[in-house]
């Protein structure tokens, strides 16, 4: 039995809907909603992240969000910026700053973001 292209298309999506209903996940790098999935604050080697902004870092990896830090000026191997940070890094030459992602979509950059209000707020 040979499949045809609509058939094919019809196959992937019933096992995808399948797949999503019975608890799998989507790739980190999907965010079908448009809301963040990601939040990095960059910032520079050596300067330490401010008690406030940690804070709102950490309350949005409650909400689900994955939100880290990176400190500009590490690389992983010969100068590569590691590609989890690729997008974020890439966002502004304003340190610090903090860019929250969809996937590999920037949603928004603050630059030099204090409180945790703001962090927060960037998740909006």
């Amino acid at each position: 039995m040979k499949l045809k292209l609509p058939d094919f298309v019809t196959v992937l999506l019933v096992l995808a809907a399948a797949w999503l209903a019975f608890g799998g996940e989507l790739p980190n790098w999907v965010s079908p909603s448009g809301k963040p999935t990601a939040a990095t604050y960059v910032h520079v080697v050596k300067t330490p992240i401010p008690d406030a902004v940690s804070s709102g870092l950490s309350k949005l990896n409650e909400q689900g969000i994955v939100a880290t830090h990176y400190a500009k000026g590490t690389t992983d191997g010969p100068g590569d910026v590691p590609d989890q940070y690729k997008v974020a890094v890439a966002a502004s030459n304003e340190l610090p700053f903090l860019v929250t992602q969809a996937g590999d979509k920037v949603l928004r950059v603050v630059n030099d973001p204090r409180t945790e209000e703001a962090v927060l707020e960037a998740a909006q």
